[in-house]
């Protein structure tokens, strides 16, 4: 009804349902988000007080939902020598000794 009286017909036509303004996260809460994440902190949304939906969106605009993307990858360690079979490598096993009378 108050929809008819403030507009008449053109009122009562379907409208969109997104908001008319789209609140932004402060730069504040960016950076102490950002700050968080990259001290591992386990729960920044229950920290600041936010939705996790907020958090997690931020965190993806950031580009630090991943942890891959705080922690550089490790380089791999390699063996390298001058010549062929320099580095020698071998598995060994110590066999246990049976008595011959668990034997017979």
């Amino acid at each position: 009804m108050r929809r008819w009286q403030a507009g008449g017909k053109p009122a009562l036509l379907d409208r969109s349902s997104r908001p008319a303004h789209l609140r932004a996260t402060p730069a504040e809460r960016l950076i102490e988000i950002d700050r968080l994440r990259r001290q591992r902190t386990s729960s920044p949304a229950r920290h600041l007080g936010m939705p996790n939906s907020t958090v997690t969106k931020m965190l993806r605009l950031l580009g630090l939902n991943r942890l891959k993307a705080i922690d550089p990858p490790t380089p791999v360690v390699r063996y390298q020598r001058r010549r062929l079979g320099e580095l020698l490598h071998l598995d060994t096993k110590k066999l246990g000794r049976m008595p011959a009378s668990a034997i017979a």
